[in-house]
């Protein structure tokens, strides 16, 4: 978010209507193993809550911050959250990761079915504003099978897809940093 202000005014210089949102980390409180989240303003009281939450994921994390369950569902209002690439929540839940076991190259049901629960229960806070977000890697094979199943996932709750694409740069040529971390 330091960087908001900047954006701005960028995007008001090339007439751009410009976009607030922010990948954080999302855990339960004292979690060593955190997930990505995708946490977007849709309005001014979403932008509100976006720093809200922010500001609150400094106060209770002990080395990177973190949004907790509690803060995000009390500040939602205003804000579209986004499932998360391969290392959310959802997505370690049905394929394992971080502290959620070891990655899988399969589900299984059970797997799913927990997946699914876990889903509903954003749902059932964001309703409209939560995205299952699918990415276009054809050539990691955690990604061809997160997105059939975040398709199915779609059809049988009425989640909506988001594509995106990961992508952190303007061009190409400028991601040579992300490609060393």
């Amino acid at each position: 978010m330091n960087s908001h202000a900047q954006h701005e005014q960028l995007c008001r210089e090339a007439g751009i209507k410009p976009g607030y949102g922010v990948e954080m980390y999302f855990a339960p409180p004292k979690t060593r193993s955190k997930f990505h989240l995708g946490v977007y303003a849709m309005n001014e009281e979403g932008y509100r809550n976006l720093s809200k939450i922010v500001t609150q994921s400094y106060i209770d994390s002990y080395q990177f911050p973190t949004v907790h369950w509690d803060v995000l569902r009390k500040h939602n209002a205003g804000l579209a959250i986004l499932s998360g690439c391969s290392d959310s929540l959802l997505s370690c839940t049905l394929l394992g990761g971080k502290s959620l076991g070891d990655k899988r190259d399969e589900y299984t049901e059970d797997n799913y079915r927990a997946f699914k629960r876990r889903a509903l229960r954003f749902q059932d806070v964001f309703e409209d504003r939560f995205f299952l977000e699918v990415q276009r890697f054809p050539g990691l094979p955690r990604t061809c099978i997160l997105n059939p199943a975040y398709e199915r996932l779609s059809k049988d709750t009425g989640i909506p897809l988001l594509a995106t694409a990961d992508i952190h740069y303007p061009y190409p040529e400028q991601n040579e940093i992300q490609k060393v971390l």
